[in-house]
C-alpha cells in the first residue's frame, strides 16, 4: 500500500527547547484512535524496520537510543472504521504526529548536541486527489498521469533527489527525450543539491544520522573526482551564488537557527541573520547576487518570508507573519522580478503562490491545494513553474509543470516507489547525454 509523504517540518532546530538528558534518549511510539484493529510497521532502536504486526489500540513502543537516531512508524487501519493517530516522542518531547482514517505514518531523524537539537520530521496520511478544480474561483486543470511526450523547455535537463526505501539518489530528467535515469547510487540521506553556475561542480547536503554536512563535488562528466567537505557542523540547504563564488547554508547558531554565507571552498563563513527564538532557512540568491530571500519562523510559530542584502544588511519582511500557515521554499524568478513560494496551511495540502519581488501582488498559481508539494523551480524562461506533487496512481511524488496563470498543468514524469524533490536545472550545455549506470558519490 502506497501513501503520499507530507512534509510538515524540515530541518527545524529548536535550540534549547530540548534539554540534554544524558547519553541515552527514550524513543517512544504512541498509536491511538478509534479504529478496532490496525497493523503497524516501525523502526526499532537499532534502526531496523520491523515486519507488519497487528495490534489493538492504544499501543505504545519504546526504546533506549543514543543522542542521534532515525525513527519511523506506519499505521494502517484494518477495520475500515474509525480513525488512527501516531505520535513520536524523544523522552517527553513530541517530535510530531500524523492522523488519518486509513493510514498514518511518521518518520525522520533526531540529533542532540549539547543544548541544540535538530529534528527532521515527515508525516504521511490518507490519499487525496491531486489538483481538483472543485469550488475554485479560477479552476486549476487536472493533470493527466501519462508522462508528457513533448516538453518545450529548450532541451533543459532537471536534476532531482529521489527518496525510496533504498535511500536517497540523484536523478536526471532530460526534457527533450522525457527520459529519467538514476545518476548516483543511494546514500542514507541527501537534503539538497545545487549546481555551480560557472564550473563542473555540485554542492551536496548529505551524510548519515547525526553527521550531515555540505560537500562540494568536482565532476568529470558524471563521475566525482574530488569531494571537499566545506562545513564541520550539521547544516542544511546549501545554495550557490549566481557568480559561483559563495554558498549559503542554514544552521544552528548561538541564538536560534540562521543563514550563513561562505566562500565556495568553505572559508570565511559569516552569519548574516540574527535573533533569538527564530528559525531562518531555505535561502535563495537573487539572480544578480545582491539579495537573499529566506523563510523565517519567528518565536518558533509565526511564519513569514524575509529578504536581505547578501551581506545581511537591510533585512525586511515581505509577508505578514502568521501562526497557522507556513511560507516555504521561496525562489526568485530568472529575471529577479518575482518570487514563487509554497503556501502550507499546516495540514496535508499546500499551494504554490507567486508575488512581486517587493512582496506585493501575491496570488495563487495552483488554485486548489495539492497534496505533498515541497519543491518548486522556475523554468529557464521564467514563464512556468516546475513542482512536485503526489501522483493519483501510485501515491508517490512526481514532477509537474504549470503556467503562471494556473493553466496548462502538465505531468512530466515520475517513478514507482520514488519520491522526487529538490529540483534544479542543470547548467545549459553541461549534459549532452544521460549516464548509462549509477555512480558512487563517495569512494
Amino acid at each position: 500500500m502506497k501513501h503520499p509523504i507530507i512534509i510538515l517540518l524540515l530541518s527545524i532546530l529548536l535550540g534549547s527547547l530540548l534539554a540534554a538528558c544524558g547519553s541515552k534518549t527514550v524513543l517512544r511510539y504512541s498509536v491511538t484512535g478509534t479504529a478496532e484493529e490496525v497493523s503497524i510497521r516501525y523502526m526499532d532502536g537499532e534502526g531496523v524496520l520491523s515486519e507488519e504486526t497487528v495490534v489493538q489500540l492504544p499501543y505504545e513502543l519504546q526504546y533506549k537510543v543514543g543522542s542521534a537516531f532515525a525513527f519511523r512508524i506506519d499505521v494502517t487501519n484494518l477495520s475500515e472504521v474509525g480513525d488512527i493517530q501516531c505520535e513520536v516522542f524523544a523522552d517527553d518531547q513530541s517530535l510530531g504526529k500524523s492522523d488519518g482514517q486509513s493510514f498514518a505514518g511518521c518518520e525522520g531523524t533526531y540529533e542532540r548536541q549539547g543544548s541544540k537539537t535538530q529534528i527532521h520530521f515527515t508525516a504521511a496520511s490518507n490519499d487525496l486527489p491531486l489538483l481538483t478544480d472543485e469550488e475554485s474561483a479560477t479552476p486549476t486543470e487536472s493533470a493527466t498521469q501519462a508522462p508528457a511526450k513533448e516538453i518545450d523547455l529548450g532541451g533543459a535537463v532537471i536534476s532531482a533527489i529521489g527518496n525510496s526505501e533504498n535511500g536517497a539518489s540523484l536523478y536526471l530528467f532530460d526534457t527533450s527525450s522525457t527520459q529519467i535515469v538514476q545518476w548516483t547510487e543511494p546514500l542514507p540521506f541527501i537534503g539538497s543539491a545545487d549546481w555551480s553556475p560557472i564550473s563542473s561542480k555540485i554542492v551536496l547536503n548529505t551524510g548519515s544520522t547525526g553527521n550531515v554536512n555540505s560537500y562540494v563535488t568536482e565532476l568529470d562528466g558524471f563521475s566525482p573526482i574530488q569531494m571537499t567537505k566545506i562545513t564541520s557542523e550539521s547544516d542544511a540547504y546549501p545554495d550557490w551564488s549566481p557568480n559561483g563564488e559563495q554558498i549559503t547554508v542554514d544552521a544552528a547558531a548561538s541564538e536560534g537557527h540562521h543563514i550563513f554565507v561562505m566562500n565556495a571552498n568553505g572559508t570565511n563563513r559569516i552569519q548574516i541573520t540574527s535573533g533569538e527564538k527564530v528559525i531562518n532557512s531555505r535561502a535563495d540568491w537573487s539572480p544578480d547576487g545582491s539579495k537573499i530571500i529566506f523563510s523565517s519562523l519567528v518565536d518558533y510559530i509565526n511564519s513569514t518570508l524575509m529578504v536581505a542584502n547578501a551581506d545581511g544588511t537591510e533585512v525586511s519582511t515581505l509577508l505578514e507573519a502568521q501562526t497557522d500557515v507556513g511560507y516555504m521554499n521561496p525562489v526568485w524568478s530568472p529575471n529577479g522580478e518575482q518570487i514563487a513560494f509554497i503556501f502550507d496551511v499546516k495540514g496535508p495540502e499546500a499551494s504554490i503562490y507567486v508575488m512581486d519581488a517587493d512582496g506585493t501582488n501575491v496570488h495563487a498559481v495552483t488554485q486548489t491545494p495539492a497534496y505533498s508539494i515541497n519543491s518548486i523551480a522556475w523554468s529557464p524562461d521564467g514563464t512556468r513553474l516546475i513542482f512536485n506533487a503526489t501522483e493519483e496512481t501510485n501515491g508517490f511524488r512526481g514532477i509537474y509543470m504549470i503556467n503562471l496563470d494556473g493553466s496548462n498543468l502538465t505531468y512530466l514524469t515520475g517513478l514507482p516507489e520514488v519520491n522526487l524533490e529538490g529540483f534544479r536545472f542543470v547548467p545549459q550545455g553541461y549534459i549532452t547525454a544521460l549516464p548509462t549506470q549509477p555512480v558512487q558519490l563517495f569512494p
